[in-house]
């Protein structure tokens, strides 16, 4: 995985490259201020390494989505990879770990893997502030390219292939990308003890204090990169035809844990704001005992009143309560 140096030109034709395989989305700022995966076609445009406010599920795993209809007395599944970029260009590493996350979870979803596998990945340096918390980290993000200042390193097959069709770009071989280099910690890992901590935690004064705070909005979760909660909702009409689709859903919504009966499994807040930071912090089902807490800083963002899940998490490790 040794690195190539670049010329000024290298960028540009690499987008082109891309361009080829259909569109080309990366991180642009608008006249608001707020960055968005938008389409390029110069790199100019990126603000590369920076994060869109909504994360890279907006591409893989998009909310409504059809999956399938019914029409005339007929069945048909709907494949829908066609509204999907074939690259995404700029992206910050703790993005691409958000993804590795996805990969797991929809690991057997065949519309999610068409449109995972056409993806080409190109990252950039990250843009941290003060909100990041990224965790150490022990791998490669999943990516095809990483393209630093005035070198690339190439991460996958299909990055070699493209290095080999731009070597007039290239001019000569750097040192192995290290991990270091790629990714830096910004943030304090879990405690080992964090599923104890978790459990003899109920009664701590930081549940309740952070609950009595929470709008319930669900801003944390739309934009989080490895929330993935959604919903089923058939669409039928006169003519006798229906559609199935897949909406985002979120877990500090009353409905996502009401059931027949009226009954709700997480009817108050605080049971809502343990369950989302027993899902990102502790995981569930296959991926129990993974933190999906990616550092990024989002939710951190995006709350209007500044709840925190690592800092949840920093007030558990303490042991009060």
């Amino acid at each position: 995985m040794e690195g190539r140096v670049i010329t000024s030109e290298f960028a540009g034709a690499l987008l082109e490259t891309l361009a080829q395989r259909g569109i080309v989305m990366g991180p642009v700022t608008g006249a608001d201020g707020v960055v968005r995966l938008r389409p390029v076609t110069s790199w100019l445009q990126l603000s590369a390494g920076a994060l869109p406010r909504i994360p890279l599920k907006k591409v893989v795993f998009p909310s409504g989505r059809d999956i399938w209809r019914w029409v005339d007395g007929g069945y048909s599944a709907v494949d829908g990879k066609d509204a999907s970029p074939a690259a995404l260009v700029g992206i910050a590493p703790c993005d691409l770990y958000g993804l590795a996350y996805l990969d797991r979870v929809f690991a057997e979803d065949e519309r999610y893997l068409r449109r995972r596998q056409e993806l080409v990945l190109v990252a950039a340096v990250c843009q941290p502030d003060d909100s990041c918390s990224c965790p150490p980290r022990t791998e490669f993000p999943p990516c095809d390219l990483f393209l630093g200042t005035d070198t690339v390193w190439a991460l996958s097959e299909v990055g070699e292939s493209l290095l080999s069709t731009l070597s007039p770009f290239i001019r000569e071989t750097q040192p192995a990308l290290s991990l270091e280099a790629m990714v830096a910690p910004h943030g304090t890992p879990l405690p080992e003890s964090s599923e104890d901590l978790f459990r003899n935690s109920a009664q701590n004064p930081v549940w309740q204090r952070e609950a009595q705070r929470c709008f319930s909005c669900g801003a944390c979760s739309a934009v989080c990169p490895t929330c993935y909660c959604y919903d089923a909702i058939d669409t039928a009409l006169p003519d006798g035809s229906v559609t199935r689709s897949l909406a985002w859903d979120n877990c500090f919504f009353r409905e996502h844990g009401l059931v027949a009966g009226g009954y709700d499994f997480r009817a108050g807040r605080k049971a809502r704001l343990m369950f989302r930071f027993e899902h990102k912090r502790l995981g569930f089902g296959a991926l129990r005992g993974i933190d999906s807490c990616v550092g990024c800083g989002r939710c951190l963002r995006a709350c209007p009143v500044g709840i925190s899940v690592s800092a949840i998490a920093e007030e558990l490790a303490k042991g009060e309560g």
